[in-house]
């Protein structure tokens, strides 16, 4: 009865979360730096921030789940162009906070485009009836949505279909103090192959994911001194990392258990 209780309140607390998401964050556009650390390292990192930050609303109970399935062409086409390093490239994700959402539950549908530097993102949401019926009928009339005209253009021109599962956890940083500023650490990378709306699907952990995690800082135009001296402290070196690209290396090349 009261792991039942648990369960509940967990629940309540994962939708609470995602009304908060679907209110404040429908796009935005910023700069990224990625940075693979050694995960041993993350609990020594998490006190430096909390001297400048504070953990978001969606971290106060400590790491939180994040699972996208992402569309592609069916000779990945997206991939291709992340691993071609070319300076425009985007990416189509369906994203949720919760593993089995309710029926009134909104995932979202995400379009993030890389431009040299920049990063542009823009989603909405659905409830799962009409995500079925958007990728059924590769159209919805009660939506405008620069984000949907793009998904419906991508599933129209580019026949673009569900191919990977991504699975993280995440506990996230900012602060009034710094604005545009937002501090996030992911770990447990899993992914698997898909070709269906699927959350449950079992993982596989990226080829990385057992030793690393992924700290990524993103800003709108600067990035505050505390945050280069600790990249110099803990000789941080940015690399193009991709949970998407790196699922196809796993699963295509590296063949990962």
């Amino acid at each position: 009865m009261q792991d039942n209780k648990k369960g509940k309140h967990k629940k309540q607390e994962n939708k609470k979360v995602r009304n908060v998401v679907l209110k404040n964050a429908d796009s935005f556009k910023r700069k990224e730096y990625k940075y693979m650390v050694p995960s041993n390292l993350i609990d020594v990192v998490i006190p430096d921030l909390l001297m400048h930050l504070d953990y978001d609303e969606f971290s106060k109970n400590g790491f939180y789940p994040i699972w996208s399935i992402y569309f592609d062409t069916y000779d990945l086409q997206m991939y291709s162009s992340k691993m071609a390093g070319l300076m425009h490239r985007r990416k189509l994700r369906i994203r949720t906070y919760q593993q089995s959402p309710d029926e009134d539950e909104p995932v979202f549908m995400e379009v993030k485009e890389k431009n040299g530097s920049r990063i542009y993102k823009k989603r909405f949401p659905l409830t799962l009836d009409k995500l079925d019926q958007f990728l059924k009928e590769k159209r919805l009339d009660d939506i405008d949505d620069p984000a949907y005209t793009d998904w419906r253009y991508a599933l129209i021109k580019d026949c673009v279909k569900p191919q990977f599962l991504n699975f993280y956890r995440r506990l996230a940083f900012e602060s009034d103090k710094y604005p545009g500023l937002r501090v996030t650490i992911d770990r447990d990378i899993s992914y698997a192959p898909t070709n269906s709306i699927d959350f449950k699907t079992p993982l596989k952990k990226a080829y990385w994911s057992d030793r690393n995690s992924v700290i990524e800082i993103k800003f709108d135009e600067y990035v505050p001194l505390f945050i280069v001296e600790m990249i110099r402290r803990y000789s941080l070196t940015t690399i193009p990392i991709s949970k998407y690209a790196d699922s196809v290396i796993s699963n295509f090349f590296l063949n990962t258990t």
